[in-house]
């Protein structure tokens, strides 16, 4: 296996220093420019470097040979998803030169990038629901659709209006293939969705304030009434104490 993987880099290494045809050195685009800055990068051994170069040369011109040869570097890379993409991206252009000349040695790399990736299917109804893997919305169920994901969980969603959403997260390995079959529940007219309480708004909730009932309230009365009462009765027992002298003083002068 290693033999085979050491063969694949030198049949990589010699695609990307293959000059382009019909281009003279002078007279070469930025784009093209950048893809030899590339191919010289990889050369010497310097794969993130040249990723950098091909990735812009590829952002401009967008050419079957910028993505091919940034799908080389990226399997350098063991970026497996990104390599299988323009890889494959590349094959499409039959009727390019450079990928003709290239074709087997493209063909082999693409599929040493898709060992490593596991093959996901979605179908299903209704065709209107849109399909959403890992966050990116990738087309309608009106056909099956169909992708390279790295292995792993893969978040699977297909929402579709007047449907009720459904979620999947199978688990790939590489090399895999997987059939994720959907069938949205129409959601009835008379029909409405539960509400959802989330957890923050349930520990915030504050208690109901419970009222005091007629019993608490005459006992709190009685109560009150009670204490006027006692303080009068103190008051005057007080007064009537500090009178009594004063009443036999005047009686006693009389007397006189």
């Amino acid at each position: 296996m290693r033999l085979v993987a050491k063969a694949m880099l030198v049949a990589a290494l010699a695609v990307t220093m293959a000059p382009s045809a019909g281009v003279p050195a002078m007279a070469a685009d930025p784009a093209e420019l950048l893809i030899r800055k590339g191919v010289e990068a990889r050369r010497k051994g310097n794969d993130r470097e040249a990723f950098s170069f091909f990735r812009e040369a590829n952002a401009l011109s967008h050419t079957p040979r910028a993505a091919a040869q940034l799908g080389l570097c990226e399997l350098a890379l063991k970026m497996w998803s990104e390599a299988e993409a323009h890889l494959s991206e590349a094959l499409v252009a039959e009727s390019d030169p450079w990928v003709g000349r290239n074709r087997s040695i493209l063909t082999a790399s693409l599929e040493d990038a898709r060992k490593h990736l596991a093959r996901l299917t979605i179908s299903g109804s209704p065709v209107e629901a849109l399909v959403e893997i890992n966050g990116q919305v990738l087309g309608r169920l009106s056909r099956p659709i169909e992708l390279r994901v790295p292995p792993g969980p893969v978040s699977v969603v297909v929402t579709a209006e007047g449907f009720e959403s459904q979620r999947e997260s199978p688990i790939v390995a590489a090399g895999e293939e997987r059939t994720v079959r959907v069938s949205l529940r129409r959601i009835l007219a008379n029909e409405s969705p539960p509400p959802v309480l989330h957890a923050a708004a349930v520990e915030t909730q504050t208690p109901p304030h419970e009222p005091a009932s007629d019993w608490k309230i005459a006992g709190y009365t009685v109560t009150g009434i009670g204490a006027v009462s006692l303080l009068t009765g103190i008051y005057f027992g007080t007064r009537a104490k500090s009178l009594a002298p004063m009443s036999m003083l005047s009686s006693n002068s009389r007397a006189r």
